[in-house]
C-alpha cells in the first residue's frame, strides 16, 4: 500500500498536468495550455506517505532488535 501511496502524491500533479495538455490539443497554437498545479491534498498524501515509510523503517530496525535479543539469550 505505501509504494501506491507515494505513486498517487507524486503522480496526481503530473496526470493533471499532461489531462490540461491533451484537453487542449484541439485549441490552435498558441493557444493550448500545460497547467502545472500542487494542491493541499498532493501535499497530504506525501506527508502521510512519508510517514508511513519512517513508520516501517523504524518497526523494520526494532524486528531486527528483537530477533538478535532473542538470539543472546
Amino acid at each position: 500500500a505505501l509504494p501506491i501511496l507515494l505513486v498517487l502524491a507524486l503522480g496526481q500533479p503530473l496526470y493533471r498536468a499532461a489531462l490540461s495538455v491533451v484537453l487542449t490539443l484541439a485549441r490552435p497554437p498558441g493557444q493550448r495550455l500545460l497547467v502545472l498545479g500542487v494542491s493541499g491534498d498532493d501535499y497530504l498524501a506525501l506527508l502521510v506517505a512519508l510517514a508511513l515509510l519512517a513508520i516501517a523503517t523504524v518497526m523494520r530496525q526494532a524486528v531486527q532488535a528483537a530477533e538478535e535479543n532473542r538470539s543472546f539469550v
